[in-house]
């Protein structure tokens, strides 16, 4: 019931707002979609009537790397069985939540059964994951996958050292791949993990570094292939996004700079109960009498401490690089609430302890979900944009292409119309391009580019325009 119950939580988290969010959601959408045309082909614009819009910055760019494949994948085939709509196409992210509550739960389950409703309910309600399914924050779809699938890798790891059952060895090496696949290369996190725990507690025993060793290359397996074909067949933007990923640590990107201490307010702001009760399963951890869950909480307080760390220190901070570490610190949350239900003398104690759990995480959901509401404007103006291109998509030609549209809204502009779009006016040298390859220009009149203005370019006045009324 707790489950359905957090699924349920999250489909009105995709029904907040109807329509697309600035930054990053439109983009994500857009190649999502583009991604069912040709799934081997990322690409930001559906073609390219212009040869220029090969080399834009990834915010531009025909071919478009700037994340990896899988989440896109996802979000598409949503949209393949449910539709275009914005609700389908962030429905992919409600069941990524779902899949990383589950392993938060099952990690639980394992070690702290008395404490796997508690943590579950605490997962369910946090605002920041939901803030990401509603794409209201930053980086919202392509976060919640990635930090999903870091979690199942967590949870199949924690499979394994609970069972040896050998077949989680290669499910850890699978979850890892997802990861990498979605986003980058800190999808890896977990074999620094069970490195780090070999080192410590195994280093002896061959058969775990073989392991270890086994779903890294099972990992290798499938995350190899895609970065060959890419770097094959999309060198150039390859390599130009290659290298911008791993420019975040060293400059400060986009204008994303923030103190030292960014990440820690980032938990206190948005994981307090969840911090709180795995500061108390840190300071106790050390008297677990499950040996096994000794050692991986000792584990997972090392890498807490290594990943806070390097990305406090690093040049470009957004808020959910550290939640890769959720299910780490979820799990030493979960020893915490163990211990507390478990030497509480008055067993009344227990469902008022959970009541006001449930109280506090309700409160605590609802003034995330305050904290991003988009202000009146903003979703006015998105919502006029919605429907604007949406009536010049329904009157153009399928071959058309749109020109001018307002600064950084030919993103919205290929989404609701179906046509390629560009925010610059077209060259005369741009017109002759596309009508060779047999498109028919179309422009949006607005204060930067004016009636006048187009009536004395006598190589736009044979193509249809359309008045921005907004």
């Amino acid at each position: 019931m707790l489950l359905l119950g957090g699924f349920f939580i999250g489909l009105g988290s995709i029904h907040l707002d109807d329509f697309l969010h600035g930054w990053d959601e439109r983009y994500h959408a857009l190649v999502a979609r583009n991604m069912l045309i040709n799934p081997l082909k990322p690409t930001l614009f559906p073609e390219a009537p212009l040869s220029s819009s090969y080399h834009g910055p990834w915010w531009a760019s025909y071919i478009w790397m700037h994340k990896g494949p899988l989440f896109s994948w996802q979000m598409g085939l949503c949209m393949l069985i449910f539709g275009n709509g914005i609700v389908a196409m962030r429905l992919a992210s409600v069941l990524m939540f779902m899949l990383l509550v589950y392993s938060a739960y099952r990690c639980a389950r394992l070690f702290f059964p008395k404490a796997a409703y508690v943590i579950t309910l605490l997962i369910i309600m946090q605002p920041l994951l939901h803030l990401l399914i509603s794409g209201r924050l930053g980086m919202d779809h392509n976060d919640i996958a990635f930090i999903a699938y870091i979690g199942v890798s967590f949870w199949a790891w924690c499979e394994y050292k609970f069972s040896q059952d050998k077949k989680w060895i290669y499910w850890v090496g699978v979850a890892a791949a997802a990861a990498i696949w979605t986003k980058w290369v800190a999808g890896s996190l977990i074999f620094c993990i069970w490195g780090l725990y070999i080192l410590l507690f195994e280093i002896r025993q061959r058969e775990q570094w073989k392991a270890l060793a086994t779903s890294i290359l099972t990992c290798a397996a499938i995350v190899l292939p895609w970065f060959i074909y890419c770097y094959l067949e999309y060198r150039e933007v390859f390599v130009r996004e290659w290298k911008y990923n791993s420019e975040h640590l060293f400059e400060p990107l986009e204008g994303h700079v923030n103190e030292w201490y960014f990440h820690l307010k980032t938990w206190y702001d948005y994981f307090l109960p969840i911090v709180v009760f795995s500061a108390i399963g840190l300071l106790l951890i050390h008297k677990e009498k499950n040996v096994v869950a000794r050692k991986i909480g000792i584990v997972s307080s090392l890498a807490i401490v290594a990943v806070m760390l390097v990305y406090s220190f690093a040049a470009t901070a957004l808020p959910a690089y550290t939640i890769i570490l959720l299910l780490p610190v979820a799990f030493l949350a979960a020893a915490g609430i163990e211990r507390f239900l478990s030497v509480t003398e008055k067993k009344w104690l227990n469902p008022v302890f959970i009541i006001l759990i449930t109280g506090f995480a309700t409160y605590n959901l609802w003034q995330g979900y305050k904290t991003y509401i988009p202000q009146d404007w903003i979703a006015e103006h998105q919502l006029h944009m919605k429907e604007f291109y949406s009536e010049v998509g329904d009157k153009l030609p399928e071959n058309a292409v749109i020109f001018n549209t307002p600064e950084m809204e030919f993103i919205e502009a290929m989404y609701y119309t179906g046509r390629v779009s560009y925010q610059m006016v077209p060259t005369e040298e741009d017109i002759d391009e596309m009508v060779a390859k047999g498109y028919e220009p179309t422009l949006i009149l607005d204060q930067t580019f004016t009636r006048e203005e187009f009536n004395e370019k006598d190589y736009l006045r044979p193509f249809q325009t359309f008045e921005w009324p907004y």
